[in-house]
């Protein structure tokens, strides 16, 4: 599963690339089991076949749209197997692994469609449309959003086990889709979800999915703690 790594709204400019200068064209890297979410930083481990993409992003300007594969396989992935809804990342380092699987840590940017490809032998690329997200600013929308942000630093406090700073942290992130996808980066999600979550263009529509799915989660892991409790006062007990 793809590891998502908060950053904290005044370093996002270190990494910030201006939309406007976001080719048409790019360079797609298809993977399995993990979503690249605009905002966040993420790891991606990918296998030798995409040595050649990589090669080439790094000599240009570090630019890759990030989709998913729909099925997992030993082949090349052809596009009527790939999502064609992702994000353009920005490619921060490349390291490799003992096993030669190659690591890359990248940046979300924006969220992307494909709407044609084209034909390459090396690695597969297309032409593609950003997708900016439709962002309400209603009173519902508001509500939704506090809903999130108080759910998601319990859920952060139960799950990650992360310091009262960090999830002190969230508090002060006004952006409400970044809220959106931080939660989504980082929650138990599985990866048709976190697919479906980029897929949406609504903001509202995506707080509502996430609240649901979240709240479920909040439950499991309150219930979780409770029956570790128990546990460990029956063994203290029995000892």
């Amino acid at each position: 599963m793809m590891k998502s790594e908060y950053i904290p709204p005044e370093e996002k400019a270190v990494v910030k690339v201006n939309p406007n200068h976001i080719p048409d064209e790019l360079p797609i890297l298809p993977v399995e089991n993990q979503v690249a979410f605009p905002s966040l930083n993420m790891s991606l481990a990918v296998t030798s076949r995409d040595s050649s993409l990589v090669e080439s992003a790094m000599n240009g300007n570090r630019l890759i749209g990030v989709v998913g594969i729909k099925n997992q396989t030993d082949e090349i992935p052809l596009p009527g197997q790939i999502y064609e809804t992702g994000t353009v990342v920005r490619i921060l380092y490349v390291t490799r692994a003992p096993d030669n699987t190659v690591l890359l840590v990248a940046h979300g940017l924006k969220r992307f469609r494909i709407s044609e490809w084209i034909s390459g032998k090396e690695f597969l690329k297309a032409k593609m449309k950003l997708a900016p997200e439709t962002i309400e600013s209603d009173i519902e929308t508001d509500a939704l959003y506090r809903n999130l942000r108080d759910l998601t630093q319990e859920i952060f406090s139960l799950a990650l086990d992360a310091s009262q700073e960090a999830v002190d942290e969230l508090r002060r992130v006004k952006d409400k889709l970044y809220l959106t996808y931080i939660a989504a980066g980082y929650s138990e999600i599985d990866f048709e979800t976190r697919q479906s979550l980029l897929e949406e263009d609504s903001l509202k529509a995506k707080l509502r999915k996430l609240l649901k799915i979240l709240s479920r989660e909040k439950e499991i892991l309150s219930l979780g703690k409770k029956i570790k409790s128990e546990v460990r006062d029956e063994m203290s007990k029995s000892q």
